[in-house]
């Protein structure tokens, strides 16, 4: 930055005024002054140098704040003091246009412009200023119906201000606060509830002609709640209940077994030397002793390897870490966050998510806005679920239905649609992609409620049925746990699924108990066994004319707006690679329609996909669709097409028989086979995905625990393939549980599976000698079949073939 022009924004910082350490005197120049730094702000650089300068001079502290907080502060000046505040609290994502820079001084600048926001929280957690805020909002939500345009901008930009502050993440080196305590974020909510500006924000999302700030008011009240969850702010009482005293003794003496038992398994040094040994009967490729420069007891706590260059992971193949934000505040704020918790669902919050809801469907909002949409259902509905002991619907009742969950899983299909496509942002969208899988675990924990609850049962059942009868959302968590990957999605987005599956699987499985359940099946394209036939349009195929080249080139050399286009199917078993074939076929429908602006925006989706393919990336365009078309073979053709086709040639006297057989594609209704739908779960990368959570069984949850438990239970019991979970890693997990299952009694639940299903594996090893080579591998189905086929043939061939054709996993 120019020496000139930071002296000179120095100086204009200092023409504001000057505190002499109880009041605040205000310069004559203050004004303009306020005004020019406004300017300095908007001719800001790409390095942010001005806001830099500012942030380091502490201006919003040492004058802004003071100034505002002023009796005699003009209505101007106060206006341009609420701009600057605006401006200095901008996110720092938004700064820099959402994307972290790569570069290492942009990098640096992050830093320095993120320390300086939450300098400015702190500041901010001052009740005289935010009652001089809250004092405006009155004024200007009295005639909130004639108010006019600038007053309007005000009041946005003080929604605006809160946003901002309450979006500034938390420094936890500098904070360093635990469980009940007491955080800035906390003290800045603190503050906002003394001054009434909480009350302000429920009345004026409770307002009808206040609509237009309704996003405002939700994303700030998301953020409100950002380090709270709604089940423990709905268990909140000024008195601990018996369960927790309880809960809390029994983790407090588990913590402190687990202390004693680390502590005695150190060994205290008695000199500076520790000695050297000589393990017998271990020899080395010279023929002597091993040699160790430790103590030992045992050969298993030999470590060869303890010098050994740890490869590094690719970047791209790294499992993605999801830190939790989650804390508990103090009791105090707890109740303050309750107790408004209960005011937004006995009051606004139907109105403000309809209304929200509409405005994100007519594309009103930001490109975001959806997140605080998803956060703010998912915990006022998890808040409303714990509140009381009789479950009320009322409350939400906005959200709690057929559209919401349509809305949920069309955002969820979105999102892993552009993990796959945009993985530029891959962290962004597994973000928002965990955030509405989070929504949707909500929403069915609330339908299991409300089906156990007499007074609910009969609305429950009624979406119950509309979510069991399509494929959309019968297969949505098996799709979902298929193509999971832990270098796309985190750990805790997986836990967060399981849970979600096994919710919908209890709620399946007591919807088919209780009666039959009728569903429609997927639509498939079915062939002749006889006789292949193909469509007239498929015949066509080959016929590269002067006429349809000349089209073509007319629409390539015209601006259109570019279509979005798909070229695999994400949800699809065969690999991306292996759809190329059919992402050709499409392009080559689409010239045989004449489609061609359909046809060149696939092209240019294939490329993103599959960049080194020599057809796609053929210049110029028109040569690569030239050769996809005369090289493409056609699109498999549906039994319903061919008919079609032949009934063209028919008369008109066969138009209901047409009908009928066009309906009859969407899908035939068919009786639900529940067991058959559990067979869907016997996957190697299911149950593989599973066992790696299970790794860090000190870090879950006990619902987590149960969930995959009961997993293992209906794989090993219930579908009677036991072969599934016979891997090396997952007996030395289990091994791990049963020594630690004395100091932590959730874990009993775990010690109880392996138990019996350990018997299983002992009995089958009795029979099968080739047991010990198949746990080094995750298993198909077909492999685990014949594992545990007694009768099924082993011999020295096959056993080579095995070893050679399987990778270890």
């Amino acid at each position: 930055m120019d020496p000139h022009l930071t002296g000179e924004i120095l100086a204009v910082c200092d023409t504001l005024g000057v505190s002499n350490g109880v009041t605040y005197l205000k310069d004559p120049q203050c004004l303009s002054s306020a005004k020019d730094l406004v300017l300095y702000l908007r001719r800001d650089s790409e390095e942010h140098s001005v806001r830099r300068l500012l942030g380091e001079s502490q201006i919003l502290q040492r004058d802004f704040i003071p100034i505002f907080k002023l009796k005699d502060t003009g209505e101007e000046l106060s206006e341009v003091l609420l701009r600057l505040l605006v401006n200095l609290t901008n996110p720092t994502l938004l700064l820099f246009q959402r994307n972290l820079p790569k570069d290492r001084i942009f990098q640096n600048h992050v830093i320095t412009i993120t320390r300086h926001l939450q300098a400015y929280k702190v500041a901010f957690a001052d009740e005289a200023f935010w009652i001089v805020i809250a004092n405006k909002l009155r004024k200007l939500m009295e005639n909130v119906e004639t108010i006019l345009e600038n007053q309007k901008l005000t009041l946005e930009r003080i929604l605006i201000l809160i946003r901002n502050i309450l979006a500034v993440p938390a420094d936890a080196t500098e904070e360093l606060r635990n469980d009940d305590d007491t955080s800035v974020h906390d003290q800045v909510i603190f503050v906002l509830h003394k001054s009434g500006v909480l009350d302000l924000l429920l009345f004026i999302a409770a307002t009808d002609s206040a609509r237009e700030f309704c996003l405002h008011i939700c994303e700030t009240m998301t953020l409100i709640f950002r380090e709270q969850t709604g089940e423990q702010l709905a268990k909140t009482r000024l008195k601990k209940s018996e369960a927790d005293v309880l809960k809390d003794a029994r983790e407090l003496k588990a913590t402190l077994k687990t202390e004693q038992l680390m502590k005695s398994k150190v060994q205290k040094p008695t000199r500076n030397f520790g000695g050297t040994y000589m393990i017998r009967g271990f020899g080395c490729p010279g023929g002597k002793n091993l040699i160790c420069h430790k103590p030992i007891e045992s050969v298993a706590e030999l470590k060869l390897d303890g010098a050994k260059k740890v490869r590094k992971t690719a970047v791209n193949r790294r499992e993605i870490i999801q830190q939790s934000q989650k804390r508990r505040s103090t009791l105090s704020m707890r109740l303050i966050l309750k107790e408004f918790c209960e005011e937004v669902l006995n009051g606004p919050y139907n109105q403000l998510m309809r209304v929200v809801k509409n405005q994100l469907s007519r594309e009103r909002g930001q490109e975001n806005d959806e997140t605080y949409y998803l956060l703010a259902m998912r915990f006022f509905m998890e808040f409303n679920r714990f509140s009381k002991t009789v479950y009320n619907l009322s409350p939400v009742s906005e959200t709690m239905s057929i559209a919401s969950f349509h809305y949920v899983q069309t955002l969820i299909s979105n999102y892993h649609e552009l993990i796959l496509t945009d993985k530029e942002n891959l962290t962004l969208w597994g973000r928002r992609a965990h955030t509405a899988l989070r929504a949707y675990q909500e929403l069915l924990s609330t339908l299991h409620l409300m089906d156990i609850t007499p007074d609910s049962a009969e609305p429950a059942r009624h979406i119950q049925s509309s979510i069991f009868y399509l494929p959309e959302y019968r297969e949505l968590c098996l799709g979902l746990l298929t193509t999971y990957e832990p270098s796309k999605l985190s750990r805790n987005y997986f836990c967060d699924l399981l849970e979600t599956n096994h919710i919908f699987l209890k709620m399946l499985e007591k919807f088919t108990q209780e009666g039959k359940l009728l569903v429609r099946g997927k639509k498939r394209n079915r062939r002749h066994k006889q006789k292949k036939k193909v469509s007239k349009r498929a015949k066509k195929r080959g016929e590269w004319t002067e006429e349809l080249e000349q089209n073509l080139e007319d629409a390539l050399s015209q601006d259109f707006e570019k279509i979005e286009m798909i070229p695999f199917d994400a949800a699809s078993d065969t690999p991306i690679d292996d759809q190329k074939g059919i992402a050709f076929s499409r392009i080559a429908n689409y010239l045989e329609k004449e489609e061609f602006y359909e046809a060149i925006s696939l092209l240019h989706a294939a490329r993103d996909v599959w960049a080194d393919d020599d057809v796609l990336t053929q210049e110029p365009e028109i040569s690569a669709l030239k050769s996809i078309f005369l090289t493409a073979s056609p699109l498999p053709v549906s039994e319903d097409e061919i008919e079609e086709d032949e009934n063209e040639e028919q008369d008109e006297i066969f138009d209901d028989e047409d009908e009928h057989k066009v309906n009859r594609s969407s899908g035939k209704e068919t009786e639900f086979d529940f067991k058959g739908f559990i067979q869907k779960y016997r996957h190697q990368k299911i149950v593989g995905n599973y066992g790696h959570v299970l790794r860090n069984y000190e870090r879950l949850s006990e619902n987590v625990l149960h969930c995959i438990m009961r997993m293992f239970h209906r794989i090993t019991f219930d579908l009677d393939s036991p072969a599934l979970l016979y891997q090396a890693s997952l007996f030395l997990t289990f091994q791990s549980i049963l020594k630690a299952a004395p100091f932590r009694p959730h874990l009993r639940v775990a010690v109880d599976f392996f138990n019996h299903f350990w018997t299983k594996f002992v009995k089958l090893a009795t029979k099968n000698r080739n047991i010990f080579f198949e746990i080094l591998f995750w298993k198909t189905p077909k492999e685990a079949t014949e594992v545990q086929d007694e009768d099924f043939p082993y011999d020295k061939n096959q056993e080579s073939e095995i070893l050679t054709t399987r990778t270890l996993k």
